[in-house]
């Protein structure tokens, strides 16, 4: 969905992308060390390129993500926002079930770019890459013991009621 125009001086552009279910590749894990990941380490977990309605304006990105086990695999997890192959923002979670089983990670990363030749923005969302990792995730049991179901399911078939999203504001 897009809000456009509010003013002359004011928001031009309101844009939020629903994050679909996803089941990530096991294509390693973020490195846990003192730099900032690269957009080669990890696993694409959503993708969009975003195209600015001025040409001098400033972008703000805002994501709200959930990962989780669909297979006991450990308890922490990473995730990272990059802007154009570059880290602006990175977030590391961890989360102890009973028995390992069910962790999730919930993040809110954001970013503001300055856009100064209007050109298309590359919006990449990157996470652990292993196999019992997936975006959104359901939980379809009350015990603490029981992993969440695969990726590639949502609420009631619908990405639209999941949550997981990114708001791409232009001023």
């Amino acid at each position: 969905r897009t809000l456009a125009d509010m003013g002359a001086s004011g928001t031009t552009k309101i844009t939020r992308i629903e994050i679909p279910p996803k089941a990530l590749a096991n294509d390693g894990t973020i490195p846990r060390d003192n730099t900032l990941p690269l957009i080669t380490e990890g696993a694409q977990a959503f993708q969009h390129d975003f195209t600015p309605t001025k040409t001098t304006s400033t972008i703000i990105v805002e994501v709200y993500l959930v990962l989780g086990e669909v297979a006991n695999i450990g308890n922490a997890f990473m995730a990272a926002l990059f802007i154009n192959d570059t880290c602006v923002n990175v977030r590391a979670m961890q989360a102890m079930s009973n028995d390992g089983n069910g962790d999730t990670g919930v993040y809110y990363m954001s970013a503001e770019v300055n856009n100064t030749d209007g050109s298309a923005i590359d919006i990449e969302i990157r996470a652990d890459g292993q196999t019992s990792l997936h975006v959104n995730p359901q939980l379809l049991s009350t015990s603490n013991s029981q992993n969440y179901t695969a990726g590639s399911s949502s609420f009631g078939g619908a990405t639209s009621t999941n949550g997981t999203h990114m708001m791409i504001t232009e001023i």
